[in-house]
């Protein structure tokens, strides 16, 4: 399967979707970021290059991640996987596919592994399974219990900006304490609860934030309530 570019297309989106003889494929590059953003962000290429490593090394261990079809010095492309999670907030299917993406990440985990910042619009959902995607900030040193920890801290955080309280958080949360066989939930909950003094603070700027705004900072205190819930065992 070959996936055909021009490589040396400086004007090529970061991100593109391309047909394929049997279905998509998605070709990403490297982030071209001005001084400023770079400074924000960091070395978009490591990011990149972090990215094509980390989803060679899961694909070979079998987690659920997407298949490299082709690549190239400044390309990769990999297989699509379906609608990410962002996209099925408040259909039908979504508190299924969320409960998949907590079952995935704790699979993910007790194989030893670390997303690096596991939000839904990283999951893809195809009617069966979730693939984890964007893997930019995948790093070896983060395969421990700590660095899974702070993984399910980020899950729990994007759930409750993206969805709130509704079905979609609470599908996903349960499916992953109930595949916790680590004690991961506990490990993330006295993470989480050392930044409890961050709460006031972000009660004040939600406050000032107008309405559809600020989703982040009304997200600190549902986080925290979560991990507040004590273990199951």
């Amino acid at each position: 399967m070959t996936v055909l570019l021009n490589s040396g297309d400086t004007a090529a989106p970061r991100l593109e979707r391309v047909a394929l003889a049997d279905g998509h494929a998605w070709v990403k590059r490297p982030e071209r970021l001005r001084w400023l953003r770079r400074l924000q962000k960091g070395d978009a290429r490591a990011g990149f290059e972090a990215e094509r490593r980390a989803l060679k090394a899961l694909a070979a261990a079998g987690a659920p991640v997407p298949r490299i079809v082709d690549e190239g010095a400044d390309w990769f492309a990999t297989e699509e996987c379906g609608i990410t999670l962002d996209r099925l907030v408040g259909r039908a299917e979504g508190p299924r596919a969320f409960a998949a993406a907590g079952r995935a990440l704790a699979d993910l985990h007790r194989a030893g592994f670390s997303h690096g910042r596991p939000a839904p619009k990283d999951m893809a959902w195809d009617g069966t399974r979730i693939a984890l995607l964007d893997l930019e900030r995948y790093a070896e040193a983060r395969n421990t219990p700590r660095g899974h920890a702070w993984d399910l801290a980020i899950f729990v955080f994007s759930l409750h900006a993206l969805a709130g309280d509704g079905p979609e958080t609470g599908a996903a949360v349960a499916a992953y304490r109930a595949a916790d066989r680590m004690g991961t939930w506990d490990r993330a909950a006295r993470l989480v609860r050392r930044l409890a003094w961050v709460a006031p603070l972000a009660r004040w700027v939600a406050a000032t934030r107008p309405e559809g705004r600020g989703k982040e900072w009304r997200a600190v205190a549902p986080t925290l309530a979560a991990f507040a819930q004590p273990s199951r065992d």
